[in-house]
C-alpha cells in the first residue's frame, strides 16, 4: 500500500480547499473534501487525518464538532 510522501504539503492542501470553499459558521465533513478523498487509501492516512484536525485546531481554520477518521465533522471559523 503507498504512503503520502509529503504529509504538510497534502494538509497545507486540505486548508486551502477549506478557506476557499466554506464561509464562517458553516460546517463540514472532512472525508467530503477532494483534497482528501485523493489520498483515502494511502496507508498512513489515519495520521495525516490527525494532523489536519491539528492544524485545523492551530491555525484557527476550523472548529472540531464531532466524529472520527473521515467523518469527523467540523466548524469553519
Amino acid at each position: 500500500m503507498a504512503t503520502i510522501q509529503n504529509i504538510e504539503e497534502q494538509v497545507d492542501k486540505v486548508i486551502d480547499e477549506v478557506n476557499r470553499n466554506y464561509s464562517k459558521g458553516l460546517t463540514f465533513i472532512i472525508g467530503d473534501l477532494t483534497s482528501v478523498r485523493v489520498v483515502e487509501n494511502m496507508s498512513n492516512f489515519s495520521f495525516f487525518l490527525s494532523r489536519c484536525r491539528t492544524k485545523f485546531t492551530n491555525t484557527r481554520t476550523a472548529t472540531y464538532i464531532t466524529g472520527s477518521e473521515a467523518n469527523q465533522k467540523f466548524r469553519k471559523n
